[in-house]
Order: structure tokens, then sequence, then C-alpha cells
């Protein structure tokens, strides 16, 4: 077992610290290799751009999941789409179709529709 030295600061980012902490390790070992033991692809990935010898242990994830079968489909109430006079579709503005519902604003009346908003002239 290895010691940090007195004056050795933890850098922020966990992964770079192991990665510099078997650099580290590289000058007692003498001619032999130090190997990094990782799951982690990213770090594996900078340990070797470091000139490190990683070992990445492959795990057997066995077969594909089975698919899913279809998602329930939701039915909704669509507002009605109307016809204009000249064959273009408007959609009502909210404000008509409460009117139509007999639905009635936080005021006790009918909100005003605004002018050219789901009305045909």
């Amino acid at each position: 077992m290895l010691f940090d030295d007195a004056y050795h600061v933890r850098l922020t980012d966990s992964d770079d610290e192991i990665i510099d902490r078997t650099l580290a390790l590289q000058p007692y070992t003498r001619t032999l290799p130090v190997r990094l033991l990782t799951m982690d692809t990213s770090m594996a990935l900078r340990a070797r751009m470091l000139d490190v010898r990683v070992l990445k242990p492959t795990k057997d994830i066995g077969d594909e999941p089975a698919k899913p079968g279809p998602k329930p489909t939701v039915k909704t109430k669509a507002a009605p789409v109307r016809q204009a006079s000249h064959g273009v579709a408007m959609i009502p503005s909210r404000a008509a179709l409460m009117r139509e519902r007999g639905c009635r604003s936080g005021r006790g009346t009918a909100a005003p529709a605004a002018p050219g908003l789901g009305t045909v002239a």
C-alpha cells in the first residue's frame, strides 16, 4: 500500500484522480506495467490517451429483450373543424367553444371572441 505525499491535492474529477494516481504508481513498479481495471468506458478512453494500460472486463448482457406490444391509444374529444365560405378549414377559438358549450368566464359572462378569430365573415 502506498500513501500520497503530504502535499497532494485531489483533482476535482474522481476519474481523473484515479488515472493520476495510476500514473503516480508507475515509477515504483520498475519494469512492470501498471494496469487500470475499470468498467467505465470514459475513464478507460482517457487513461488510454495517457498510455495507461487498461483492463476493461466485459460482461455478457444476455439476449436482446422482447419487444413491447403496441401502446394503448387514448381517445380524446377534439374540437369540431368548421368549413369557411372559401373552403379553408377553420378551428374555432377557445372563447367561441366556451360560448357554444354554455361555459362562462370567471366574471359571470361569456368572454368575447377576438375579432377575426374563429368567426366566418
